[in-house]
């Protein structure tokens, strides 16, 4: 039975191909192989929920037999990406405790240079010499083999930023969602009005580093100078400079802060908690640096409950919607803006809208004993971060899984975490001294039929349209694949 079960996984697995007809690029930004890896996309919104479909992250490396390999409670996180040798990747698994992505297999779409693409399967894993998750693997390969042997994907480019309130829509979490767990720290210092004040000495030096420690903005009433500290949304959130002879300060406005959501409220407080972290670096070796520092390090302090440990809330509950990217087939879904201005956009500008993307603290514990007390549990955070790779053609944020959990920082990771979606920045010189930038998403994945922490990805490509366009002679257009 070993050997016939094998031989049956062999022929599974085996390469197909099909044809694929090349669609039309609205951009003028895209190469052959991105525009495969879009015609893919909509795979994510066809195959639904994937109902019954379950992955383990433990692995024989864990130290188990291979019967830990038998599908646990955790869910499955089906994902799509565009690797660094442009081929298009799609493998179902799950996530880790650890931070690392356990997959079930993967299966690889590659053109062939003659029209046609050949979907392989350079990994997979077994379970009593059958391919895990069988079902879903075929299912899945049938279904992309037939988006790209249907026609030419449709992709469309609409003037402005993105209209995202459409994807969002309160959801429950199903039991036993991949999503479940997510925390969210409490820092009750922010309040609008807070306030930093200075010396007036200090007035010129403060000024001159404060308008490039984020999007500058109009400034309110009786402010000398202000950014944005919102997150590309209708609500008013800014970080003002005032200064009279006497003295200058800092103050924090946002008159709506105690009536948001509260992870309005953490987006909020963590682009303004990052503005101070940038603006006090820049202060470094400056009477001003120690009076910033004591002020951000105590807006930054977490909320203590009763045992005095760190006070979490769920972003998830069993029975209070939250906010999540739902992916249903018949719609346009956007996946990147493209921005044309006089002056490139940069890293720089990425990391100022990556500020408000919401960090969600989550806690493990190798077994039941260790669960009873929280100085055994190993934290981490499902959160933004940088990835730059020596042969990447530009700078990327993605979402991970990682081992840092501190709200008021800016992780740089490696490439070996959990990567739930990935945001890459292009730029492209134009005649004219024009510039053309694209912020386009080419990973993404999907559990239970939501978009993998899809309201990050869209907050971040509004965020950025948002400070954006606040500059002269900037326009941005929104990027949509038709699923």
């Amino acid at each position: 039975m070993g050997a016939v079960a094998s031989h049956s996984t062999q022929a599974a697995v085996a390469p197909v191909a099909t044809n694929w007809t090349r669609p039309t690029d609205p951009t003028g930004l895209l190469n052959d192989w991105q525009l495969a890896y879009l015609t893919a996309v909509p795979l994510l919104h066809r195959v639904g929920a994937l109902d019954g479909v379950r992955s383990s992250w433990r692995s024989v490396n864990d130290g188990k037999t291979s019967a830990a390999l038998d599908p646990t409670a955790t869910g499955s996180l089906l994902r799509i990406d565009l690797d660094s040798s442009g081929a298009i990747v799609v493998s179902l698994g799950a996530p880790s405790p650890r931070c690392h992505f356990v997959p079930d297999w993967a299966m690889s779409a590659e053109l062939d240079g003659r029209g046609g693409i050949t979907v392989g399967t350079p990994y997979y894993r077994t379970l009593n010499d059958k391919l895990a998750n069988k079902s879903a693997f075929t299912q899945i390969r049938n279904d992309l083999c037939d988006l790209y042997r249907r026609g030419p994907a449709t992709l469309a480019l609409s003037p402005g930023p993105p209209d995202i309130e459409p994807s969002i829509l309160p959801t429950l979490l199903p039991p036993k969602s991949l999503f479940g767990g997510d925390l969210r720290v409490v820092q009750p210092a922010i309040r609008h009005g807070n306030q930093i004040s200075f010396p007036a000495d200090l007035i010129a030096l403060i000024a001159d580093k404060f308008a490039t420690a984020g999007f500058p903005c109009p400034p309110p009433d009786g402010a000398l100078l202000a950014i944005d500290v919102s997150y590309g949304s209708t609500i008013e959130a800014t970080l003002s400079f005032h200064a009279n002879q006497q003295v200058c300060w800092l103050e924090f406005r946002c008159e709506t802060f105690d009536r948001l959501p509260a992870t309005g409220q953490q987006r909020v407080g963590r682009h303004l908690l990052l503005a101070l972290r940038t603006l006090t670096e820049m202060l470094s070796g400056t009477a001003a640096e120690a009076i910033l520092r004591q002020h951000v390090d105590h807006l930054a302090a977490e909320g203590r409950n009763a045992e005095g440990s760190t006070h979490l809330e769920e972003t998830w509950t069993a029975t209070v919607p939250a906010p999540a990217v739902l992916l249903r087939a018949g719609q346009y879904f956007p996946v990147g803006i493209v921005i044309t201005s006089p002056v490139p956009c940069t890293l720089s500008d990425l990391l100022i809208a990556e500020r408000s993307l919401t960090t969600r603290r989550r806690g493990w514990a190798a077994n039941i004993l260790t669960k009873k007390s929280r100085a055994n549990i190993d934290w981490s955070a499902r959160r933004p971060a940088m990835f730059v790779a020596p042969d990447s053609p530009g700078p990327c944020i993605r979402y991970v899984h990682h081992g840092n959990p501190q709200i008021d920082t800016q992780a740089v990771v490696s490439g070996t975490e959990t990567v739930f979606w990935q945001a890459r920045l292009v730029t492209a010189a134009e005649a004219g001294g024009w510039h053309r930038s694209i912020l386009w998403a080419d990973t993404l994945s999907t559990a239970g039929g939501i978009l993998a922490y899809g309201t990050e990805l869209m907050t971040l490509m509004r965020t950025l349209s948002s400070g954006l366009e606040q500059r002269p002679n900037v326009r941005v257009d929104t990027f949509y694949v038709w699923a």
